[in-house]
């Protein structure tokens, strides 16, 4: 996880490859969203977001990444 935080851009590549794989894996879309967060991708989290947003639950990241997408959208209303 550290190097995620570190070095989004060498992240992306590798969550990709793995969301590609698995694309039901919650966990390894909340990484990707994190490190297109980290890189400005905001649109591109939110996408992936939204498709686990309804099914999440209480211990989920999904709502607090989306969130944070929205608001550096400015889409305060969301």
């Amino acid at each position: 996880v550290q190097w995620l935080l570190k070095k989004p851009e060498e992240a992306i590549d590798f969550l990709e490859r793995a969301v590609a794989l698995e694309p039901d894996q919650e966990e390894a879309s909340s990484g990707l969203c994190e490190a297109y967060l980290a890189v400005g991708r905001y649109s591109d989290a939110e996408r992936i977001l939204r498709k686990f947003y309804d099914k999440s639950d209480v211990c989920s990241d999904t709502p607090r990444l989306l969130g944070k997408a929205l608001v550096a959208e400015g889409r305060y209303q969301e």
